[in-house]
């Protein structure tokens, strides 16, 4: 990203604030569409580092959805909100699907928190910045590609997309069946299903 993109982006936070400025990202379509088939047949669903994004709610077919951060300012009507060190998290019972969106680069040691994910979750879905230049505040692992990410998570994903917004920057998203490994596909008619059934106007 060039220092304008940069300042434009921070710019556009302080005006709207971190959800407002982001959600009609790409990013955040293909992200849906990822929950719509690993999460099909989810009955629970953690978000571990939302901050203040708002995408849980899109995925109200799932009845179990539970936030984790430090500090949930504001807490979300019908999501189970769980402030707390993620690393101290101990839940009694695997979720189905567990996020991590944007949130390693910032830990300063991504190795455990990846381990810590795979533990709680039989399925997982990470996104990281994908290749940016290493001066946006608070991230310090940049960059981030396939390579850095698979040394965290100690295993390829099962599938991946690189997203990019037009004219900005770029996402690394990931995904990871720890119930059937990584050769685990869905087949195109299964996929195709599960998007169509959560698309607007169905």
């Amino acid at each position: 990203m060039t220092e304008n993109a940069v300042d434009a982006g921070l710019q556009a936070h302080r005006e709207l604030g971190y959800w407002g400025a982001r959600k009609d990202m790409i990013y955040y379509q293909a992200l849906y569409q990822f929950v719509c088939v690993i999460g099909r047949e989810a009955r629970s669903l953690i978000d571990v580092g939302s901050a203040s994004a708002q995408y849980v709610g899109w995925f109200d077919w799932i009845p179990g959805r539970h936030i984790l951060d430090f500090k949930i300012p504001r807490k979300p009507p019908g999501i189970d909100c769980i402030e707390c060190d993620f690393l101290a998290y101990a839940p009694q019972q695997q979720f189905d699907v567990a996020l991590c969106l944007q949130v390693l680069e910032h830990v300063p040691d991504p190795a455990p928190f990846c381990a810590r994910l795979k533990s709680i979750a039989r399925r997982v879905i990470v996104s990281v910045p994908y290749k940016w230049l290493g001066n946006t505040p608070g991230h310090i692992h940049d960059p981030v590609d396939e390579k850095k990410l698979e040394g965290w998570m100690g295993l390829k994903p099962n599938n991946s997309q690189i997203v990019t917004e037009p004219f900005r920057e770029s996402r690394l998203i990931a995904y990871y069946d720890l119930e059937n490994g990584p050769a685990h596909r869905f087949d195109k008619a299964y996929i195709q299903d599960a998007i169509r059934e959560r698309s607007p106007g169905r």
